[in-house]
C-alpha cells in the first residue's frame, strides 16, 4: 500500500534520507530507537518505507510497540523496553 496519504498526515513523523546512489540490502532485524514522554499508555508505529523515483512509498516492514506505565505513583518515570507491554 502507498504510504504518502499517511506520510502527509500532521499526526505522523517523517524521517528521510537522501535517495540512496546505489543497490542497498537490507538484511536482519531492524530496530528503531525514540525517545518520548507520556502519563498513558501509547502505542508507536514505526515503518521502514522505500520511496521510489516517482514518490510512490512503499513499506519494507513494520511494527508496534505499545507501551503502559505499571506502578505509576504520580511521578514520572523512564519506560524501558522490559517495562514495555509488546
Amino acid at each position: 500500500m502507498d504510504q504518502r496519504p499517511i506520510e502527509k498526515r500532521r499526526d505522523v513523523l517523517v524521517y528521510s534520507t537522501p535517495p540512496v546512489a546505489s543497490d542497498l540490502e537490507v538484511t536482519g532485524p531492524i530496530k528503531a530507537f525514540s525517545v518520548a514522554s507520556h502519563s498513558a499508555g501509547y502505542r508507536f508505529p514505526v515503518k521502514l518505507v522505500d520511496v521510489f523515483p516517482n514518490g510512490e512509498a512503499r513499506n519494507l516492514t513494520d511494527g508496534i510497540l505499545r507501551m503502559r506505565l505499571s506502578g505509576f505513583a504520580g511521578k514520572a518515570q523512564s519506560l524501558t523496553p522490559e517495562s514495555c507491554t509488546k
